[in-house]
């Protein structure tokens, strides 16, 4: 976490920053393993059904739903959260204020690296029942820190949405 949320934005400005594409190529590497060794959250769930239903990657869903996810999940993931914002480098006064400056720090970041909103992919809202079921029938989904439901993912896919 500290090698890439010190990197991200300066690799993403900055493409010719060897350092910091060195930093981000290993905070890469890390997540990667440590990807190999736990599950992951709905976050997922929800890319993995959006990628797949309209050919988009799934980095970017990923990246596009992390923040309303995280917000979903924020009460069952404080002590978590706190550690997260402490490795951004944010200075708080207790778990929970650590867990919601880790939500926005997140949110901030979509800005500052100029994703595209949800919204700006065109998936009709027609299909976010579709999408919501799907997420649930990940055969993961009960490994996400708070449980979700169908009506969770629609939420979720609704506040990205709007967002």
């Amino acid at each position: 976490m500290e090698l890439i949320c010190g990197s991200l934005v300066t690799a993403y400005r900055h493409g010719e920053n060897l350092q910091a594409r060195s930093a981000m190529l290993m905070g890469s590497i890390l997540a990667g393993i440590f990807f190999s060794h736990s599950d992951v959250a709905s976050v997922h769930y929800v890319a993995e059904a959006l990628g797949g239903a309209y050919d988009l990657p799934h980095g970017l869903c990923n990246a596009i739903f992390l923040p309303c996810v995280m917000e979903y999940n924020m009460a069952y993931c404080e002590k978590k959260y706190a550690r997260i914002a402490r490795a951004m480098g944010l200075a708080f006064a207790d778990e929970a204020e650590g867990a919601f400056l880790a939500v926005r720090k997140v949110q901030e970041l979509t800005r500052e690296l100029n994703l595209p909103s949800f919204s700006a992919l065109n998936v009709p809202e027609t299909s976010f029942e579709m999408l919501a079921e799907r997420s649930e029938k990940n055969g993961s989904n009960g490994s996400n820190p708070r449980p979700m439901t169908k009506q969770d993912y629609m939420e979720v896919l609704q506040r990205a949405y709007t967002a």
